[in-house]
């Protein structure tokens, strides 16, 4: 009799087990369900009651053209800046300038040791002299035996000879006396004379030292006339012009220039270089200064204005906008719903600040979402708040 006792009683837990179990999992789903989020694209109000997703939308107002804006980086140059040397080897004897130093046109920047080449300009000296002599005894020697030749003292053949020995005497005037322009030459050239007014921005060797010819010992800079060379793309080089004016952004200084030149060649970054003369120039405005350039032109492009954050991206690098459409008549909007939005594919032509310019499956006075895009999806009931107004 024992035995069917301990069934009914063990059929008893099992329910009373279950039914315990069943009142957990339904008080678990009940929390879970309080403290779910919101749905999605609905906005709850005091009272608790949902009401559809409130979005902020504008018209798509198509236009033909619109204004490209770039900024390009450049830097302020010297219009002349060189690094000097003598054009003859020789020991340094002098620098008669420093770092920072401004100098003008015709200064003396350095000077060569001249030890030898006065040495051999003496001797040239002395050679000339004896040169000299000797030619004007050949001539007085040609003029007697021309005078002999006359009175037929003298031969022909020392006729002939008289006036050889005059014209290479001469000749050798001639020689010695280039030799002692060029010694000249040599030393006008180891002295190092400033080209043009400017400042020294760099001493490279110091007396003593052996130079060779053409070896730099200072670099000079002139300090007036700046200029500026900017690199643009090759599409905004065909559309500027010479004696076109442009502003400049410097060190947080607005400055006025003109363009002067558009090289021709691009350069190792596929960009062309462009020179602009500053108008007037700051006296903070150095060579090495970084400028930026801001142009725009009109480009020939159909489209609309839409703000970035209106845009939503999609798969491999397409971007869309959500358009909203009135709800059919016959269809009441669910959650006081007035519209449903679609979205649709667009097509991202330039960007401006805080605005794209952009061109899709959008028909030109539809209405798009500029404000709430993020919390939609496709075929979603909306209700629209005020439009906002588009980029002129």
């Amino acid at each position: 009799m024992a035995e069917p006792m301990i069934r009914k009683t063990s059929g008893r837990l099992s329910i009373k087990a279950l039914l315990v179990a069943l009142l957990f999992i339904a008080a678990v789903v009940s929390l879970m369900i309080a403290n779910s989020p919101k749905p999605f694209g609905i906005d709850f109000v005091h009272d608790e009651i949902p009401v559809a997703q409130v979005v902020g939308v504008q018209k798509a107002a198509y236009q033909e053209t619109y204004r490209m804006k770039r900024e390009f980086i450049g830097q302020i140059e010297a219009r002349q800046s060189s690094a000097i040397g003598f054009e003859l080897s020789g020991i340094l004897k002098r620098v008669a300038v420093d770092e920072g130093d401004v100098v003008k046109a015709g200064d003396i920047l350095a000077d060569l040791d001249t030890t030898r080449l006065a040495a051999r300009r003496q001797e040239a000296q002395a050679a000339l002299v004896r040169s000299k002599a000797e030619a004007r005894l050949a001539h007085l020697t040609f003029k007697r035996i021309a005078e002999l030749r006359k009175v037929d003292v003298a031969t022909a053949q020392e006729k002939d000879d008289a006036l050889a020995a005059r014209d290479m005497a001469q000749a050798m005037v001639d020689v010695v006396a280039a030799q002692l322009q060029r010694i000249l030459v040599d030393i006008e050239k180891s002295r190092l004379i400033a080209p043009f007014e400017g400042t020294v921005i760099r001493r490279l060797i110091d007396e003593g030292t052996v130079v060779s010819p053409g070896q730099s010992v200072l670099e000079v800079q002139q300090n007036d006339h700046l200029e500026v060379r900017v690199g643009v793309t090759a599409i905004m080089a065909e559309a500027l012009r010479i004696g076109e004016q442009h502003e400049l952004l410097i060190s947080g200084q607005t400055f006025r220039a003109t363009i002067t030149s558009i090289l021709p060649l691009r350069n190792r970054n596929r960009t062309v270089d462009i020179i602009l003369k500053l108008h007037h120039s700051a006296a903070s405005t150095r060579p090495g200064d970084v400028v930026r350039l801001l142009l725009a032109y009109e480009v020939t492009q159909r489209g609309f204005w839409a703000p970035i954050s209106s845009l939503r991206e999609g798969r491999r690098g397409l971007w869309s906008l959500y358009v909203v459409e009135a709800s059919p008549e016959e269809q009441s909007g669910p959650l006081g719903a007035t519209h449903v939005a679609s979205r649709r594919m667009v097509e991202v032509l330039d960007i401006s600040d805080d605005q794209a310019f952009i061109s899709g499956s959008i028909d030109d006075g539809e209405h798009f979402v500029t404000r709430g895009a993020h919390k939609l999806v496709p075929d979603q009931p909306v209700r629209l708040n005020a439009p906002s107004n588009p980029k002129s």
